[in-house]
């Protein structure tokens, strides 16, 4: 049985003819049949071979140079990761959106032209929280956990971000504001009751609270 995920084939790129299809040589995932075709590669070090990681390339999307995408993650469209990007534990990325130079995302979601760039980096929290990031949206510095991007915003280089609560933070052309979560305006039970404290009582003989 041929445990290969992939093979590259001879359709190459209409403007970069270094880069060629990749075909599937098994089902991956939900959506990728054994025979489709998917996006572009440079190499087979571009894509991850292992057989139970759904990492894959849809549409004209393009990993190049020693880019690498692995961990369950998947471009569409035109998106692209090049020169050193690493793309892991789940990411997406759609529309034009780019990764570049020394920049990772792990865990995140691009859209539209975003990029990120330099030794930039978008990354779930340990919560679970995931930001996403489109418009055209460029980031240098960090941003991590539950967060919205669009717009013209820029994160610059140095600049960190981390948010792990339940609300959402949404940074749009220069204004951040908050999307608070479901029920948070709603008052609650408590979990635990705790029993209402015993009334002392005096001891008529002695005059001894007891």
């Amino acid at each position: 049985m041929n445990e290969k995920k992939y093979e590259i084939t001879n359709i190459a790129h209409p403007h970069y003819p270094w880069l060629h299809r990749i075909r599937a040589l098994q089902d991956v995932g939900k959506d990728v049949k054994k025979g489709d075709l998917g996006g572009y590669v440079e190499s087979e070090s571009n894509l991850s071979f292992e057989p139970k990681d759904n990492a894959w390339l849809y549409d004209d999307s393009i990993a190049c140079n020693t880019a690498y995408v692995c961990q369950d993650s998947c471009l569409y469209k035109k998106s692209m990761a090049k020169d050193k990007a690493y793309i892991s534990k789940g990411s997406s990325m759609s529309g034009s959106s780019i990764v570049e130079d020394d920049a990772m995302i792990q865990g995140a979601s691009l859209y539209g032209s975003a990029r990120i760039s330099g030794t930039g980096m978008a990354l779930s929290s340990r919560g679970g929280y995931r930001p996403t990031i489109s418009g055209d949206v460029s980031v240098y510095g960090l941003v991590c956990g539950n967060f919205h991007l669009d717009g013209q915003t820029v994160i610059l280089e140095g600049e960190k971000l981390y948010n792990e609560r339940d609300d959402r933070i949404i940074l749009s052309n220069g204004i951040r504001y908050v999307e608070r979560s479901l029920g948070r305006d709603t008052l609650q039970q408590s979990r635990s009751r705790q029993a209402a404290p015993k009334e002392k009582k005096k001891d008529r003989t002695h005059g001894m609270v007891r």
